[in-house]
């Protein structure tokens, strides 16, 4: 099992993007806004709730919505269904200060290559890219020919060398990119999953029926969801046990498998267990939960 952490990033962090900031004006307490006037502070877009808005702060609940980040910050807020989106290629350039070894991109859509570059000064330390047409989910010759393409929606690299000083470079081409997470980090690889793992969905869509039998669809998002039986080298007890403590109500990126995308899974783990079966190996269950 892999599990990479995603750094926090901040405007030191991000060194660069192709993707403007103009998603609004940038907030003024000096403007009169107008009922549903929008205004950006702090890479977020808010919308104003009222007429005559002068001098209210934003974080005012009473005068100012917020209705997300903006196009430039989605990757990092650590939420699905916002998305970066501009004019390809996307590329965007982060120095993370810290000891970083994978690089994850999730949710994505209108794109057909991701290349990532990392750098030490002058010296290229990296430089890989991947198609994600080439990864096109089929089962069979039958689906390559006659189905729908349905190509990868993330792209993970996670043999970066291990650096703090390094300046990642991403850059996404396609003829409509839209990036969901960008998740920079240090993975770790702890155990085995052990078949046996399952793995679905939780759906928040709304399906009423009426006293006439007639049902009525609101489709809405989903959330990955998996139960993983797995085993690990007693040695790592400890270790394993205090990253899901920290990792207990913050999203990361969890690689159950490296084959289907459904076993990649952004998101927290609700609970755990573990049993000391053997004297060198312990086996145990975790829930993860995906954002929506």
């Amino acid at each position: 099992m892999k599990i990479i952490p995603p750094i926090t990033v901040t405007d030191a962090i991000l060194v660069s993007s192709t993707v403007a900031e103009d998603d609004a004006p940038a907030y003024s307490a000096a403007t009169t806004y107008a009922a549903g006037d929008k205004a950006i502070a702090s890479h977020r877009v808010y919308e104003s709730a009222q007429a005559a808005n002068t001098g209210h702060s934003v974080l005012d609940p009473t005068w100012w919505t917020d209705i997300g980040p903006t196009k430039r910050w989605a990757p990092f807020d650590q939420a699905i269904g916002t998305y970066c989106t501009g004019a390809s290629p996307i590329e965007i350039v982060l120095a993370p200060a810290q000891n970083t070894n994978a690089v994850a991109l999730i949710d994505v859509s209108g794109i057909d290559t991701v290349r990532v570059r990392s750098a030490v000064g002058a010296v290229t330390t990296y430089d890989k890219t991947i198609d994600l047409r080439s990864t096109r989910l089929v089962a069979s010759w039958y689906d390559y020919f006659f189905t729908p393409i349905d190509i990868a929606t993330q792209a993970i690299f996670d043999d970066l060398p291990v650096a703090s000083t390094n300046q990642v470079t991403v850059t996404c081409t396609g003829a409509a990119p839209s990036l969901g997470v960008l998740a920079v980090g240090l993975q770790r690889e702890f155990g085995d999953a052990q078949y046996g793992t399952s793995f679905g969905i939780i759906d928040y869509s709304q399906k009423q029926t009426n006293t006439f039998g007639v049902t009525d669809v609101q489709e809405r998002a989903y959330a990955k969801r998996s139960q993983v039986s797995f085993t690990l080298p007693r040695p790592q007890v400890d270790a394993f046990s205090k990253l899901l403590a920290s990792l207990r109500a913050k999203p990361a990126i969890w690689r159950v498998d490296d084959t289907e995308e459904m076993l990649t899974i952004y998101g927290w783990v609700r609970d755990w267990t573990q049993t000391i079966a053997y004297p060198t190996l312990v086996t145990g269950d975790m829930t993860l939960e995906g954002l929506i």
